[in-house]
């Protein structure tokens, strides 16, 4: 067994080579069951003991209770600012991760950090990945990938929505488009929208509660343009597969956190940040025309972004040199 980790707000690929999530009875808290069990969850073959978290608001008493037991800590932090959460974690930790060096001005003075880059999703690279038998057989105009998150993005959808007629005639439009929930009945309305689509552009539009990753990469590797939020993991999936992006910050993100991602995006060449406010048809028709027209130039761009390929192999290394034998 190897080094464990609890769970945080996104399950990351390095997990499933390096890690196993403990599960914790329900009539203990976390530190309750650290102070009087020995989990064979938690415990690593020859009696060796490690924690790795990726933040999120569970992950706090978690590591207060290694602490007091002397467990190591490490917590890896993907975003180019600090999460409150993991600003806690962070000053109890023996080691931080970091997806980019720029956030240890974040960290306390004393806290020791590596950057190892942010684990991405092994499955999306695959190259050999075959096309989606949902899919259009006949594509006959660039693939536009619309991501909005497990959750969805209403305000994406309902761009999605009122110019769906327009993005048809352009596009073959891949749209992940969330779970309908309590509230939003995100796949039922766009699909009763779809329905009004005239003729060909029928065959065009593909709303997607969720896509999975060997379709994904397929889609990454065929599509000529991404239209998305700004989530780390979001911006990071999509420059390591070099697909060029229109951005559109989440406007009330923790610290800017998504405007951020977007500006280095933007900054370096490998999309275009549009603000929700300045964002319509027209702003997203003259960024598209832009990229689509120097996609070659975005694409390299996008290539010499300088991510760490190795970052499952990083962080693992990384628990590897604290972890201590009982």
């Amino acid at each position: 067994m190897r080094p464990a980790c609890w769970p945080h707000r996104q399950q990351q690929p390095c997990c499933q080579n390096t890690c196993v999530f403990p599960r914790f009875s329900p009539k203990y808290t976390p530190s309750t069951r650290l102070k009087n069990e020995r989990s064979p969850e938690v415990a690593v073959e020859g009696g060796l003991f490690n924690i790795l978290s990726f933040g999120g608001y569970l992950a706090v008493p978690v590591a207060l209770a290694c602490k007091l037991k002397s467990i190591p800590i490490v917590t890896h932090e993907q975003t180019r600012v600090l999460g409150f959460a993991n600003k806690m974690v962070a000053f109890l930790a023996d080691k931080v991760a970091l997806s980019f060096k720029e956030t240890s001005k974040f960290l306390d003075k004393n806290s020791e950090f590596a950057v190892t880059g942010n684990p991405l999703r092994t499955q999306i690279l695959n190259k050999k990945a075959k096309k989606p038998k949902w899919l259009a057989a006949k594509i006959n105009k660039p693939i536009l990938l619309i991501m909005g998150g497990n959750q969805g993005s209403l305000f994406i959808n309902d761009f999605v929505k009122n110019n769906l007629e327009k993005l048809a005639k352009q596009f073959i439009i891949v749209h992940q488009c969330g779970r309908d929930n309590k509230l939003f009945q995100y796949k039922t309305d766009l699909l009763q929208a779809a329905e009004k689509l005239l003729g060909d552009n029928q065959e065009r539009y593909f709303p997607m509660t969720w896509i999975e990753d060997e379709d994904l990469a397929w889609i990454y590797a065929h599509s000529k343009l991404a239209l998305a939020r700004s989530g780390a993991n979001t911006v990071l999936e999509l420059a390591a597969v070099c697909l060029p992006m229109i951005l559109l910050p989440l406007p009330f993100s923790h610290l800017n956190e998504q405007e951020v991602n977007a500006v280095w995006i933007d900054d370096i060449g490998g999309g275009i940040l549009i603000k929700q406010d300045d964002f319509n048809y027209d702003s997203f028709n003259l960024a598209a025309s832009k990229i689509l027209k120097k996609h070659k130039e975005y694409q390299v761009n996008l290539n010499k972004a300088g991510l760490i390929k190795d970052a499952p192999d990083k962080i693992y290394q990384l628990m590897q040199s604290l972890v201590i034998k009982k």
